[in-house]
């Protein structure tokens, strides 16, 4: 078996999540657009910043694209949904979102004040200031719309159910998958069925959906709008286990490795599993857990790839 150190284990995961955030940096500007494939899918753009901020340990050049963001971007950033998103991750993301939130915060965007650190803030390149965000193409859907439609609930809602492609999807699923608390949820989601933005089904419970056809013309799309993928559930996890593994002491047996590995699992699988279907675990004990531990990082991994 190849060694079974909690780097060893982690790293590959990790690089395969550095790699998504420059597919998807590179959708919304020209930082990264030469390091990385253009990403296919939509960009969460609280998600995006929270694991770049959180992988920033391993590509510091990450940093940079979320200070760049900070400087040009912010206003298109939720702050409630990002303090929502935040409590997901760890205590390493906490000093560097406070910093972003004192870069946007001196940038003009008075939002952030509640989140700025007053002895923080995110340094960038002079070069990455003069950088324009690009909201051409599907991938900045969800930030087209906020733009068009304010920053906001019903923005996002919208954006999710193009992103699931027409299907119907209900409150605590919405909710979910966008970081909003349900009541909030339910609100918008009513105000914009009487808009006739979306449609309700009646299914038990309710169920909501829009036509992909009808905005594809609107936003002029030549194809169906780019899927919503939970980047939030991905990058929640890899920067989990990213801490996780600095916190593993040199020469814990392989017994307690994999005991400690599948409580991870254990506590992240119904989270993940929004985004991605695991592999059984058959033999879930100590340290026969490894090898599958070391499948479903691959699977993870897979489906980065595949889903960027």
């Amino acid at each position: 078996m190849p060694s079974t150190t909690p780097a060893s284990l982690v790293r590959p995961i990790i690089e395969r999540a550095i790699d998504a955030a420059w597919a998807q940096w590179g959708a919304l500007g020209p930082l990264a657009a030469k390091r990385a494939p253009m990403a296919r899918s939509m960009v969460d753009p609280e998600a995006l910043v929270l694991g770049s901020l959180g992988l920033a340990l391993y590509e510091r050049r990450l940093a940079g694209a979320a200070s760049w963001w900070a400087h040009a971007g912010s206003t298109l950033l939720s702050v409630q949904r990002m303090k929502n998103l935040a409590g997901g991750y760890p205590g390493m993301v906490t000093h560097p979102l406070a910093a972003f939130a004192r870069t946007a915060f001196e940038e003009g965007d008075h939002r952030w004040r509640a989140l700025a650190d007053a002895n923080r803030a995110l340094g960038a390149r002079a070069k990455d200031l003069t950088a324009t965000p690009t909201l051409a193409g599907g991938p900045a859907l969800l930030l087209r719309l906020r733009l068009g439609l304010g920053v906001g609930i019903k923005a996002d809602v919208i954006a999710f159910l193009l992103g699931m492609g027409g299907s119907r999807q209900t409150i605590p699923a919405i909710a979910k998958s966008t970081g909003y608390y349900p009541r909030a949820v339910r609100r918008a989601v009513e105000e914009l069925v009487g808009s006739g933005l979306v449609h309700a089904v009646a299914t038990s419970p309710a169920s909501y959906r829009v036509d992909p056809g009808a905005w594809r013309t609107l936003l002029q799309f030549s194809d169906d709008p780019p899927p919503w993928r939970h980047w939030n559930a991905i990058y929640e996890f890899v920067v989990r286990l990213a801490a996780w593994a600095e916190e593993q002491r040199d020469g814990v047996s392989r017994y307690v490795l994999g005991s400690r590995a599948r409580d991870l699992m254990e506590a992240h699988r119904p989270r993940l599993e929004l985004a991605v279907r695991l592999p059984t675990v058959v033999r879930p004990t100590g340290e026969d857990y490894l090898n599958s531990f070391r499948a479903i990082l691959d699977e993870i991994g897979d489906w980065m790839r595949a889903s960027v």
